[in-house]
């Protein structure tokens, strides 16, 4: 049995960050467009301090707004916040990566004078009040141009990544067009340059998610289970968006013939898709999975679902007193999780005031500036003409195979599998992009 909605929604208002941030997540995919959702993180905002509100704003970037909802974050941002201070500095951009996500016909172009408004985001706010009026055309060939220009360079980097994102949002508003983009999901490519659409081919996915495409979905699983590790990670991004029981089922299809790595991203994915039929899969699973890792998945998506039967077999899983990182996250998990639905155990007291003690893991750990994640970098900027690829290597009639997507290249200093996630999520980075710079080797999603 999965915990009402409405339980879920007044724990936003929980005086415990990890609490609050954990009730939001749960609205932050398929559910995110109720429109009392924001109100209610505002309202935590100003209950609990604007130097803790960090996490739960980059929560909400995805969140439907209202007219009252930009007002009060634009009239935060003509505020003369210190931003010579991390914790001020960071609110700010947070609350502007808000409103950068906010439906273009609540905006305008003036947001960009407000006080506070970051100087990093301007060009790209910008631009997507541009991109908002863009047909199907002028929108599809900046995508191409966009795979062109990596294509010749040879990899994709951060700048092209951000820009198609905009062009796959612009995209994403002529759902006219839904049929043409599972044709070309599906690989169909009559009338297109074949090596052109293979690589755009995680753009396509993303736009499949954007649109809802549920016919798409099976098409995304068996990329996800097939496809390199780059369009996996999409798949497993893209389908949440989906987040319908038509993933689910397409999911169940292949779980049992599935790698470690397919099971955990789909265990992933029905974590973020609240219905009965996903819970009744994940309960399934979760009782003869022999991996321990995926297992690990398996438990966080339940208790992401706040399944209150899922409550007695996961404090079996953390009940030693020696724990893995991802185990002693997985009891942080059970005990906001707990909290959450009102459920208890014979150690849930002992266990909730050592996770108060410890920070849920968070420990004190020392944010940086996140706007510093959205600068360019000056491998974006550089390109030694000498690596030129020559017209014979885009053959297309002899491409059958994807060609290697190479990452962008991005320089920071280490972090700990407990830290804030560099990408500014809010997440912890173990639950955000390590596993894409395991795999991929960058570090920004």
């Amino acid at each position: 049995m999965r915990t009402p909605e409405a339980t879920t929604k007044t724990a936003i208002l929980h005086p415990v960050h990890e609490i609050r941030n954990m009730a939001l997540n749960y609205f932050t995919h398929g559910l995110a467009q109720d429109p009392t959702l924001m109100p209610l993180v505002i309202e935590a905002v100003e209950k609990y301090g604007r130097d803790k509100a960090f996490t739960i704003l980059r929560g909400a970037d995805r969140l439907a707004q209202t007219q009252e909802t930009v007002e009060w974050l634009t009239a935060e941002l003509a505020k003369g916040w210190p931003l010579e201070t991390v914790s001020s500095d960071n609110y700010c951009f947070a609350i502007a990566l808000i409103l950068y996500r906010t439906h273009t016909t609540l905006l305008y172009a003036a947001m960009t004078d407000l006080r506070c408004f970051p100087e990093e985001l301007k060009d790209r706010f910008l631009k997507r009040l541009e991109m908002a009026s863009w047909d199907w055309e002028t929108g599809w060939s900046a995508l191409e141009a966009l795979g062109r220009e990596a294509r010749e360079r040879g990899e994709f980097q951060l700048k092209h990544t951000r820009h198609g994102e905009l062009i796959v949002e612009s995209l994403a508003g002529h759902q006219n067009k839904a049929e043409l983009v599972l044709s070309l999901l599906q690989r169909r490519y009559k009338g297109y340059e074949r090596n052109l659409m293979h690589w755009l081919e995680s753009f396509l996915i993303d736009l499949a998610g954007e649109m809802r495409l549920e016919a798409a979905a099976p098409v995304l699983v068996e990329r996800m289970r097939y496809g390199s590790e780059w369009l996996s990670d999409s798949c497993v991004t893209a389908l949440p968006g989906i987040g319908s029981d038509v993933v689910v089922n397409a999911l169940a299809d292949h779980w049992r013939r599935g790698s470690g790595d397919f099971r955990r991203g789909a265990a992933e994915i029905m974590g973020h898709i609240h219905t009965d039929l996903s819970v009744e899969r994940l309960r399934g699973f979760f009782p003869y999975e022999k991996d321990e890792n995926t297992k690990e998945f398996l438990a966080n998506s339940l208790l992401d679902n706040f399944v209150l039967e899922a409550v007695e077999p996961i404090r079996h899983l953390v009940l030693d007193d020696e724990l893995s990182p991802d185990e002693m996250d997985l009891k942080y998990h059970l005990i906001a999780a707990c909290t959450i639905m009102g459920a208890t155990f014979p150690e849930y007291e002992q266990w909730y005031q050592q996770a108060l003690k410890d920070n849920f893991g968070w420990h004190d750990y020392e944010r940086d500036r996140i706007r510093q994640n959205f600068r360019e970098t000056e491998e974006d900027e550089e390109w030694d003409e000498d690596d030129d690829l020559g017209e014979d290597d885009y053959d297309e009639a002899g491409l059958e195979e994807e060609p290697d997507l190479l990452p962008f290249p991005t320089e920071r200093k280490s972090v700990g599998r407990n830290d804030s996630c560099p990408c500014g999520s809010g997440k912890k980075y173990k639950k955000c992009c390590l596993h894409k710079d395991q795999v991929q080797g960058f570090w920004m999603n």
